[in-house]
C-alpha cells in the first residue's frame, strides 16, 4: 500500500470515529459495541496494517475501562483520545490512568482528563523512583506497625490521595496547578496537609483557594501558609477580611506570619484589631530590602533587624512607632533588634531601640549563638553611654558568652589581629570561627561596622564591591571581602578606645 493511500485510511479510520463520539446522545454503551464491531472487520482483514487495528485496540480498552467506571462524563476522554494534538504517549497515559482509577471517581477522572488535554499525564503514569514509601498495615491484633516499603511509585497514586480529599469545586485549580508544576512527593504531601487542615473553612473556597495557588510552587510557601492559617483560625481571626488582607499581599508570605505572631494578642481584642490590621501593609512594606541592597534576603528580619542593617534612621523610627513587645525581643539568626544594633556598632540605633524596650519593660539580656549579649557588644566597642543605660535597664554585666568570657573581659582586653584569626577558609554560617570565638558573627557585618564606626564611606565600600566579580556572586565572598579589607582598621580603632583614663576605669565588675 502506497504512503499516500496509508495516509487516506487513517484519515478516514479517525474521522469515522470521531463522527460516532460525536452524535447526539451517543451512550457509552453504544459506542463500545460499534468500536467492537470495527475492530471484528478490521482484525479479519488481511489488507489492514497495524494502525488501525493498534487505534481501535487502544479505544476498546479505553471504551472498556471508561464504562466499568462509571463516569459523569465519559465522552471526555474518548474526546482527547482522538484529538489530533493528543500525542501517542498521553493515549497510552490516559488508559493507564483510567485502568487505575476507582468507580465513580469524577474527581480523578477529571483531573487524568485535564492533564492529558495538555500532554502531561506521562509523569504521573510512569514508574520513579523515590526516597521509600512506607504502606503500613494495620492489625487489631498486633501492636507493631508493619509496612511495606517501595522505592518505585506511581506519582498517580498521589494525585488520587489528593483529589480523594478534594472538595469537587477545587478540581479545576488542582489541575491548573498539576499543569504548570511538577510536584514532587512533598508538594502532594504539603498539598494533602494543607487541604485536610483548613477543611470546611473559608480557605478552600473555590475563589480563595484560587488566588492562594501562587503561592503553591514550593512545600515551603504551602507549609508556611498552612501555618499562618492555622493560627488565625486557632486565635479565631480567620474570616473573610483578614483572608483578602493576606492573599493581596502573598509576595510577603513570611512577613505576614511574623506580623501575625507579633500583634496576635492585640487583634484578639475586638477594639484593636481594625487598628492593628491597618499596620499589616507597613510592616510588609518595611520588611522589603532596598531596591540597591546586595545583602541577602533573610525571611527572618523584622522592620527593625532590617532597619539597623540599612542603617535607615526613617524606617526604624516607623517601626518603634508601631513596636510591641513582641516584636523588640523577636530574634532573627539568635539576634534581637537590640542585640543586632550593638553587634555592628550602631550606637544611635542600638539607644532609640532600648529607650523603646525601657518603655515597654522589655527582658535586654537576649544572648546570641556564641552567648554574647547587648552589654558584651557594648563593652567591646567602649560605648559607655550605652553602657550605663543597658544596665539601669538591667543588663547583666556577669553573663559570660559560650567561651566563658564576660563584659568585663570585652571592655578591658586590647584586641589585635590575633583575635580575628579565622580557623576556616571560607566565611560560612556554621563552619567559620575565629581565634576569639565570641567575634565570630563580626565576619558577616564586617562593612556594615566599618559604616558605622566611619572607618570607610558608602563610595569606597561600593568601588570595592564591583571590582570584586566573585563577591557580587557568592554571600562568602562578599563576607570575606569586606573582613579582610576593614579588619585591621577595626583593630586600630578599638585600640584608640584605651586611650582614655577614664574608660579604663569604668566601673564594670570584673571577675571574682
Amino acid at each position: 500500500m502506497s504512503a499516500s493511500a496509508s495516509v487516506i485510511k487513517k484519515k478516514i479510520l479517525h474521522d469515522k470515529l470521531i463522527l460516532i463520539i460525536n452524535r447526539e446522545f451517543i451512550q457509552i454503551d453504544e459506542i463500545d459495541q460499534i468500536v467492537q464491531e470495527e475492530l471484528h472487520y478490521y482484525g479479519s482483514n488481511p489488507d489492514m496494517v497495524s494502525y488501525e487495528l493498534d487505534l481501535l485496540t487502544h479505544l476498546g480498552h479505553l471504551v472498556s475501562f471508561i464504562r466499568q467506571r462509571q463516569f459523569t462524563n465519559p465522552l471526555w476522554a474518548l474526546h482527547i483520545f482522538l484529538d489530533k494534538n493528543t500525542r501517542p504517549e498521553t493515549n497510552k497515559a490516559l488508559i493507564s490512568a483510567i485502568l487505575m482509577t476507582q468507580e465513580k471517581d469524577d474527581k480523578s477522572y477529571e483531573v487524568i482528563c485535564r492533564l492529558a488535554q495538555e500532554n502531561k499525564l506521562e509523569y504521573y503514569t510512569n514508574i520513579s523512583m523515590v526516597p521509600p514509601v512506607r504502606i503500613y498495615r494495620r492489625s487489631e491484633h498486633d501492636e507493631h506497625d508493619e509496612y511495606d516499603e517501595y522505592t518505585e511509585w506511581y506519582f498517580l497514586f498521589e494525585l488520587f490521595s489528593l483529589t480523594r480529599i478534594a472538595p469537587p469545586e477545587l478540581i479545576p485549580i488542582i489541575a491548573d496547578w498539576l499543569i504548570e508544576t511538577t510536584p514532587s512527593i512533598m508538594h502532594f504531601s504539603a498539598v494533602i496537609n494543607f487541604l485536610n487542615t483548613l477543611s470546611g473553612t473559608l480557605v478552600v473556597h473555590q475563589k480563595i483557594f484560587k488566588e492562594l495557588m501562587s503561592c503553591f510552587h514550593s512545600t515551603a510557601q504551602i507549609e508556611t501558609l498552612e501555618s499562618i492559617f492555622k493560627f488565625l483560625q486557632k486565635h479565631d481571626l480567620l474570616h473573610e477580611k483578614v483572608l483578602q488582607l493576606v492573599i493581596s499581599r502573598l509576595e510577603h508570605i513570611n512577613s505576614i506570619r511574623t506580623f501575625f505572631t507579633v500583634y496576635h494578642l492585640e487583634l484578639e481584642q475586638n477594639h484593636r484589631q481594625l487598628s492593628i490590621l491597618e499596620f499589616l501593609p507597613l510592616y510588609c512594606q518595611l520588611t522589603q530590602v532596598s531596591a540597591e541592597s546586595y545583602d541577602d534576603k533573610v525571611s527572618s528580619n523584622t522592620p527593625l533587624h532590617l532597619s539597623v542593617i540599612e542603617r535607615n534612621r526613617a524606617n526604624l523610627e516607623t517601626s518603634l512607632s508601631l513596636a510591641n513587645h513582641k516584636l523588640l525581643i523577636r530574634a532573627s539568626y539568635e539576634n534581637t533588634a537590640l542585640l543586632l544594633a550593638c553587634k555592628l556598632g550602631d550606637r544611635a540605633a542600638a539607644r532609640l531601640i532600648l529607650a523603646k524596650m525601657r518603655e515597654l519593660d522589655c527582658d535586654v539580656n537576649q544572648k546570641d549563638s556564641h552567648g554574647m549579649s547587648a552589654l558584651h557588644w557594648a563593652c567591646f566597642y567602649h560605648f559607655d553611654d550605652l553602657i550605663e543605660e543597658l544596665r539601669v535597664a538591667g543588663a547583666n554585666d556577669q553573663l559570660k558568652n559560650t567561651d566563658g568570657k564576660d563584659c568585663f573581659f570585652f571592655y578591658h582586653h586590647r584586641f589585635t589581629l590575633r583575635d580575628f584569626k579565622r580557623n576556616g577558609r571560607e566565611i560560612i554560617d556554621g563552619e567559620v570561627k575565629l581565634e576569639n570565638p565570641g567575634l565570630t558573627d563580626l565576619c558577616f557585618h564586617m562593612e556594615k561596622i566599618a559604616l558605622n564606626l566611619n572607618l570607610t564611606t558608602p563610595d569606597e565600600l561600593m568601588t570595592l564591591y564591583r571590582s570584586n566579580e566573585l563577591a557580587q556572586i557568592r554571600s562568602a565572598s562578599r563576607f570575606q571581602l569586606f573582613f579582610l579589607a576593614f579588619r585591621t582598621r577595626l583593630v586600630n580603632w578599638l585600640e584608640k578606645q584605651h586611650g582614655s583614663e577614664a574608660q579604663a576605669t569604668l566601673p564594670l565588675t570584673g571577675p571574682n
